[in-house]
């Protein structure tokens, strides 16, 4: 059997554990032996292959987060570390690996594909702002997560007449804000591609109150502004409303992955299979659609339907 390597890298999101659990299982069909990584790049730096134990991946396929664990390894910026990764894979018989993590992830990835490694590209992370992919493993639980924190939050500010400011994690993309929001029908919503100034969103406050609101939810992606004090002092100021300030927070990226998850966790595993027995070069597996996956080689993308009988190779 040829082996595989696989580590997570980064911000953990729901649906790993699934993926894991599907390509472990699945990888003997295609005569292939997945080795783990633990603790991603920084594991992988420190030898730290470990042995599969299908019964914890079988009871972890409903958790959150990561049963090989992750990291964030800025270390690996150094030439000397990445040749010791480098070292570490080939010295396990491992020419392949498989990268599940968002973009800085993909950075180290193709920094060990210089290298003569082939390198797969996984997209996990709940910010869905990972290249050549229209949606990015965890971000369906994050949005079923955020909007329930924005309905659990809306009807304490309905009792109290009160304007809620909520920090949604996102990074440099709008998509959970927007998305979430809508969802749970937050009143104002600005996101890096949609930004509102603070006298913006005041104004949006002044009309809703105009038009009988009693109570405000205002929806803003993280790391746009680095502090609320201003626009807390605007609102206050204005409508004499009580703001407070609310940061999400990690429980964005925690909780059961979604059935539609679970979903797409499988049939990634499904296509990285096939596109490592079937073909040589590196490439990014993404997701287009519920039943449209895409390869994403040489910055060629081939579209690929598994509408069809490659579904049941799944059902093991």
């Amino acid at each position: 059997m040829k082996k595989i390597g696989l580590l997570c890298s980064g911000g953990d999101a729901p649906g790993i554990n699934c993926y894991i659990r599907w390509i472990i299982n699945n990888a003997p069909n295609y005569d292939l032996d997945i080795c783990l990584i633990e603790e991603g790049f920084k594991g992988l730096y420190e030898n730290k292959f470990i042995k599969t134990d299908f019964q914890k991946i079988e009871y972890s396929y409903y958790n959150g987060g990561t049963i090989i664990k992750t990291s964030r390894f800025c270390e690996f910026k150094n030439k000397k570390i990445q040749e010791v990764c480098v070292n570490n894979l080939l010295a396990n018989n491992i020419d392949t690996l498989i990268v599940v993590g968002g973009n800085g992830s993909y950075l180290a990835k193709n920094i060990i594909k210089n290298y003569n490694i082939r390198t797969i590209g996984i997209p996990e992370t709940i910010d869905n702002n990972v290249e050549n992919t229209n949606f990015s493993l965890g971000f369906m639980t994050a949005v079923e997560t955020v909007a329930n924190s924005i309905k659990a939050l809306k009807e304490s500010a309905e009792s109290h007449g009160r304007c809620y400011i909520i920090e949604i994690m996102g990074d440099k993309s709008g998509d959970l804000t927007k998305i979430a929001s809508i969802s749970a029908k937050a009143d104002i919503c600005s996101t890096p591609e949609e930004k509102l100034s603070f006298e913006q969103i005041t104004y949006k406050v002044l009309e809703l109150i105009s038009k009988g609101k009693k109570s405000i939810i205002i929806a803003i992606t993280e790391k746009m502004h680095n502090s609320y004090e201003e626009l807390i002092n605007l609102i206050h100021n204005k409508t004499k409303l009580l703001v407070r300030p609310y940061i999400l927070g990690f429980i964005q990226r925690g909780g059961s992955p979604t059935a539609l998850e679970r979903y797409f966790a499988a049939n990634l595993a499904l296509v990285t299979l096939k596109f490592i027995k079937n073909f040589k070069d590196s490439g990014d597996i993404g997701i287009e659609g519920i039943n449209n996956y895409s390869i994403t080689s040489n910055k060629n993308k081939q579209i690929i339907n598994l509408k069809n009988s490659d579904f049941f190779d799944l059902i093991k």
